[in-house]
């Protein structure tokens, strides 16, 4: 994990308060900045599957998705390739 004050996103798109239930620690907040970056990125994921699925058709885009999972499920579980 990257530590906040190194990144340039602190004060930018996110914001850091101390948390409600332990002062110890702190929440991670989207600025305004940062809600609208993110709507902006999932605007363009959104775009760029819907490019893949045409280029592709449905029907291989759920078999990619079908074997993609299946490759997170077994790296997940440190199975070897």
């Amino acid at each position: 994990m990257v530590p906040l004050r190194t990144t340039e996103f602190r004060g930018k798109v996110i914001k850091r308060k101390v948390a409600q239930n332990d002062r110890r620690s702190y929440a991670l907040y989207l600025t305004s900045k940062g809600a609208a970056l993110l709507a902006t990125l999932i605007q363009i994921d959104a775009e760029r599957e819907n490019s893949m699925r045409n280029l592709i058709g449905e029907k291989d885009a759920q078999q990619l998705l079908r074997l993609l999972e299946k490759l997170r499920k077994v790296l997940a579980n440190g199975t070897a390739l």
